[in-house]
């Protein structure tokens, strides 16, 4: 097979993610797990690389020969002020930063709070809490919240499109406003990050991948809490005996 026509398959589908119920979380993402043809194309290089005596060696993954990295990514969509210094609190109580991606519009009375935060990253999420079609919605929406975030002395650095969802108008906003980085689960998901390919080249800014289910996600599927925290428990001791980003 050919990996690389693969890794270009930018079809996207509902897919289920294995939990202790009857009922399993499901989210649309990629149609092609990328990563599982990234581990076989390594797994196999490795393979060829031993069979001929051959040393085989990469860069490490993560920095400083750490195993894995953690991240959390809150989206704050129509979150209320309370929620948002609910979580900030918990952020602060643990001493681990998060990463917020902004419902700008639903939040535009208080984002001096953001501002004011210590040691946490601010990311746009959208004006207006919409999937964007065309490259002229997506570049209308975000450049509102961009101009926001300005007005506010936030920094437009990162981007995470509604509902996890890629497609060639976010794309075209991401690249017309200069992110650094922009995480869509229908891109790619469960992964290391990467640079999406354009043309014979790359797009400049990286792609994130994060694990599409989310906490709200669960609980549209009626999870209880503690199936949440066993839902996830398992995932992080999964990701880390591989070795995978928890993110």
């Amino acid at each position: 097979f050919d990996p690389a026509e693969l890794v270009l398959d930018r079809r996207q589908a509902t897919s289920s993610f294995y939990a202790r119920r009857s009922r399993i979380p499901f989210e649309r993402v990629s149609l092609v797990a990328k990563a599982g043809i990234r581990k076989l194309v390594a797994r196999s290089l490795e393979i060829l690389h031993h069979r001929r005596g051959l040393p085989y060696a990469h860069s490490w993954y993560y920095p400083r020969n750490e195993p894995t990295i953690f991240s959390v990514r809150v989206d704050t969509d129509n979150g209320t002020r309370q929620q948002v210094e609910e979580l900030y609190a918990l952020s602060r109580r643990h001493t681990r930063p998060f990463s917020w991606f902004l419902d700008v519009e639903s939040q535009q009375a208080y984002l001096s709070l953001f501002r004011e935060m210590a040691d946490q990253e601010i990311g746009i999420h959208c004006f207006r809490h919409a999937p964007f079609g065309e490259a002229r919605e997506a570049i209308e929406d975000v450049g509102r919240a961009v101009t926001v975030f300005k007005a506010q002395g936030l920094p437009a650095r990162s981007f995470a499109a509604p509902f996890g969802l890629w497609n060639d108008g976010i794309e075209q906003a991401v690249e017309h406003f200069g992110f650094e980085y922009s995480s869509e689960f229908s891109y790619d998901y469960d992964n290391l990050p990467s640079h999406p390919p354009r043309g014979s080249g790359f797009h400049e800014a990286l792609q994130l991948p994060v694990h599409p289910i989310s906490i709200g996600s669960l609980r549209r599927q009626g999870f209880t809490g503690d199936e949440m925290k066993l839902y996830y428990r398992e995932l992080l001791e999964s990701k880390y005996r591989l070795r995978d980003p928890m993110m």
